[in-house]
């Protein structure tokens, strides 16, 4: 089963018989996209959903223990790590 995301629009699609690297356009906007194998999507899913919780955990503690002499980050605001993600399939 492929899986291809419309970097543009967002829309999920899947099709039984599409192959992996297949470029079709979008069914919502038309926009050309391609196709992965549903395993290797679920797995970057996966891989960036416990890194997430990895980091959760990290900051948790932090709290928990704060340290004086560690700097704050920076203000810029990370992008969502569901956009991060589905861009990550891209590449």
């Amino acid at each position: 089963m492929a899986i291809y995301r419309c970097n543009k629009c967002g829309f999920i699609c899947e099709d039984p018989l599409a192959a992996q690297g297949a470029q079709v356009p979008c069914g919502k906007c038309g926009t050309t996209s391609t196709f992965f194998l549903a395993v290797f999507y679920v797995r970057q899913l996966v891989a960036r959903y416990l890194a997430a919780c990895r980091e959760l955990e990290v900051l948790k503690q932090g709290e928990a223990h704060p340290q004086q002499d560690v700097p704050l980050p920076s203000a810029a605001a990370p992008a969502p790590i569901e956009t991060a993600l589905l861009n990550d399939l891209q590449n």
